[in-house]
């Protein structure tokens, strides 16, 4: 495939490439040497330890990314990454050290919703995957205040969903809701009319620990406070805008607890600074790094 690739694009010229992800590495260096482009890589995740659980993965993929890292990305004009985490070990072990762009969706004032003391709304949306352990949410709700109703907005696995509900029926009837999906686009609207975003995301593996999710973004940018387990990526940038609750474990107990000992006016104050953190963080400040980037290096080549 990428020979093939390289026969098709060979002829054209372009003035910059971009490489997305690890696996597009050697065609983009290669074409970036043969035009005398700069080449830019765009990195994920910490992408060694993708899925590290697999032994599979561990045994013959790993091995191969470290490689084609060593032996390309090192030699890249700039790489960007998604987490300031992710950054700071790929130049701890691999010597270059990637720009930061975080994955913020475009803002838009939203006005804000008086929160009823009486029915708090929880929203989760995202991939309906076994391995995230979705139930944990369910488990929360279930031992909640009777105020508190959990809706899910869930794309991918029909089976996982259909169990996903089965077990909400069983488990905490008349509390969980299954939401049709939007598009991405529209994410942030059909959100906004919930009190809190809700993600618990165990840390079974590396990226898992340190990741800042698209949903965590579109919680913030619809105004919503934000509940989240200790998961050390998002449990930072919680606390450091105060803009919603970590709980101590993912023990449903413990969330539970988190959330029963909120107020509506702790909720709303956090919801004003969820606003706050969306007005500074959004796809214009984020996609500003990668256009300021990509200007220096296009300047470069053209003074060389």
């Amino acid at each position: 495939l990428h020979r093939q690739a390289y026969d098709q694009v060979r002829s054209l010229r372009a003035d910059l490439v971009l490489a997305n992800e690890w696996h597009a590495l050697p065609l983009a260096w290669r074409l970036a040497m043969r035009w005398h482009a700069p080449l830019v890589l765009d990195l994920h995740e910490y992408a060694p330890l993708e899925w590290e659980e697999q032994w599979q993965w561990r045994l013959f993929i790993a091995p191969m990314i470290r490689f084609f890292l060593q032996q390309y990305a090192t030699q890249a004009d700039a790489v960007i990454t998604v987490a300031p985490e992710i950054a700071r070990r790929y130049h701890e072990e691999f010597g270059f050290l990637p720009v930061t762009v975080l994955n913020a969706p475009d803002y838009v004032a939203l006005e804000d919703h008086t929160i009823d003391p009486q029915r708090v709304h929880l929203i989760h949306h995202g991939g309906a995957i076994r391995a995230r352990q979705l139930e944990l949410m369910i488990d929360t709700v279930r031992l909640c205040d009777q105020r508190y109703h959990l809706s899910f907005m869930l794309v991918g696995d029909e089976g996982y969903i259909r169990h996903l509900q089965a077990y909400a029926s069983r488990v905490a009837p008349g509390r969980v809701a299954f939401l049709e999906p939007v598009t991405p686009d529209q994410v942030v609207n059909r959100i906004a009319p919930f009190d809190m975003g809700f993600y618990l995301l165990k840390p079974t593996n590396y990226n898992n620990s340190i990741a800042l999710p698209n949903k965590l973004f579109d919680f913030v940018h619809a105004g919503l406070a934000v509940c989240v387990g200790p998961s050390p990526g998002m449990a930072a940038f919680v606390r450091e805008w105060r803009c919603g609750v970590v709980a101590p474990s993912f023990d449903p107990v413990a969330v539970a607890a988190t959330l029963n000992r909120l107020s509506a006016e702790e909720i709303t104050t956090m919801r004003c600074a969820a606003r706050t953190a969306a007005a500074q963080i959004n796809a214009a400040t984020e996609m500003a790094k990668v256009v300021e980037l990509c200007d220096r290096l296009l300047r470069r080549a053209s003074d060389a």
